[in-house]
């Protein structure tokens, strides 16, 4: 992988991360040989807005609502990426719960 996809990749998985946590929680970053995981306690993400982040640069209204400076690219980034290398990317969220994104 190159060194700037990785930054990228990195940067735009932890600034998600913070910018959609509740306020004073902080993120858990999980890093092995085989994967990578990121993790939030935040304002999640529901069934819509995990099939439309796949299709392109898209923001729900709580997303908006939460962080409104954001343009929705950081996950697009995040997919192009991943399918770049032919990486594998698992989402699990909840709303008002958190988000796991993990990265094998």
């Amino acid at each position: 992988m190159e060194r700037r996809d990785a930054y990228r990749l990195i940067d735009n998985l932890i600034s998600n991360a913070l910018h959609y946590s509740f306020e004073n929680q902080s993120i858990k970053i999980i890093l092995d040989e085989n994967f990578l995981t990121i993790e939030d306690k935040g304002i999640g993400m529901d069934e819509i807005t995990l099939k439309e982040i796949e299709k392109g640069p898209y923001r729900s209204f709580q997303a908006i609502k939460h962080y409104k400076q954001g343009s929705g690219m950081g996950m697009q980034i995040i997919f192009d990426i991943i399918k770049k290398y032919q990486f594998q990317i698992s989402i699990s969220s909840y709303i008002n719960q958190g988000t796991r994104i993990t990265i094998k």
